[in-house]
């Protein structure tokens, strides 16, 4: 399928939208609210989109990455944590979720715990009402958390998508995008611990099986790229902890 088509399946009539200013350069593309018939159906290369519609036009969101980007024939070069980052940084989606991204010192005790199965994973998602704006944030330690990955960054896609609930999937596809780079450095996969205080996204997200997903969420891009990346690698999310958000506001010890 050409960049900048956007098809509908209506029973088993296929539609398409006209792409609106297709040499205008932005993040997102805008399409036409009415659909044109067509008897022929698309190419057999689709992926399915979240669409935002506005008064004037249709917006995606972005598309699904179940089947994943074939393997770069790059090889990082340099200390273990510049490797990692480089592992990382190759992957598409990083260049939001890991716009921030840093290193430990050394990473050895880190990849050690994750072939053991004892590295942990956080990650936590603000959105901020006032200015329509989702941020994330997301860490890969070691057991006794000295050594670490760590990044985040702003959550793509338009003001009206925004809220919480996507914040916390960016954090948590921060988490598998940061598992991709560690299986490849450890050459190994490994059961790691997932911890997030949006007990919907971690449920929702942390899983390999597709069907799960549907494409009547608004944060199906994010969704669907979370499931896409799982399944490209061994390692697996669980166990998975619900953790108390906020617990800075709180003088309580029951945390």
């Amino acid at each position: 399928m050409e960049k900048g088509e956007l098809w509908k399946l209506t029973g088993e009539q296929w539609s398409r939208h006209t792409l609106i200013n297709p040499h205008r350069r932005t993040r997102t593309l805008q399409f036409s609210l009415i659909p044109s018939p067509h008897e022929d159906p698309p190419p057999r290369h689709i992926t399915r989109t979240t669409i935002i519609r506005t008064e004037r036009y249709l917006q995606t969101e972005g598309s699904d990455v179940t089947n994943p980007p074939a393997e770069s024939n790059h090889t990082p070069t340099g200390s273990l944590p510049e490797q990692l980052k480089e592992w990382i940084l190759d992957e598409p989606d990083a260049s939001w979720i890991a716009a921030e991204l840093e290193c430990s010192p050394t990473i050895d005790t880190l990849i050690q715990d994750f072939r053991n199965d004892k590295a942990i994973a956080v990650s936590d998602g603000p959105f901020h009402p006032e200015h329509k704006v989702g941020t994330a944030a997301w860490a890969i330690e070691s057991w006794n958390g000295t050594e670490y990955i760590r990044g985040g960054g702003r959550i793509p896609g338009h003001p009206e998508a925004q809220g919480s609930y996507r914040s916390e999937l960016g954090g948590l596809l921060g988490i598998v995008i940061g598992v991709v780079g560690l299986e490849k450095l450890a050459e190994a996969g490994a059961e790691i611990i997932v911890g997030c205080d949006g007990e919907s996204a971690l449920h929702q997200s942390m899983t390999k099986n597709i069907e799960k997903i549907t494409t009547r969420s608004k944060q199906f891009d994010i969704i669907s790229s979370i499931v896409g990346y799982w399944n490209k690698v061994d390692s697996t999310s669980f166990p998975i902890h619900v953790i108390k958000g906020h617990q800075d506001d709180t003088d309580r010890n029951d945390l």
